[in-house]
């Protein structure tokens, strides 16, 4: 009996560590409203859509823009695994949805990606 409850712990706490990614709660914002007021979203976990301008030499670090408010931020993507950094420059990605933390450095907003993901054609239509 003390070895189903001692697995019955494990598999739990394995559950909660693996659930933990999922359980952050991003919240939805626009470029333009996080450049007018990033003071308000310092720290705070978003997700941000925009057009890729550029993607350092080193991958680690690359450019989004808004076309519609006219707004450029950097966007860290150093937490990100080298496969999924290889995987942007590798594929012609245009615009995406960043997934991190909005931090301030050297006066400008910017984001450190936790997930990058590409979005098709098919969604920027629509």
């Amino acid at each position: 009996m003390r070895k189903i409850a001692t697995l019955i712990m494990i598999l739990g706490m394995t559950a909660s560590i693996l659930g933990q990614d999922k359980a952050r709660d991003y919240g939805v914002v626009d470029l333009s409203e996080l450049a007018g007021n990033p003071v308000r979203y310092d720290g705070k976990l978003v997700e941000v859509t925009g057009e890729v301008v550029s993607i350092k030499a080193d991958h680690r670090r690359m450019e989004v823009f808004d076309g519609r408010g006219k707004v450029l931020i950097w966007v860290s993507l150093e937490n990100l695994s080298e496969a999924e950094r290889r995987a942007l420059i590798k594929e012609p990605v245009h615009r995406v949805s960043v997934f991190g933390r909005i931090e301030m450095r050297g006066g400008r907003v910017g984001v450190v990606a936790d997930r990058v993901l590409a979005l098709s054609a098919t969604l920027m239509a629509g």
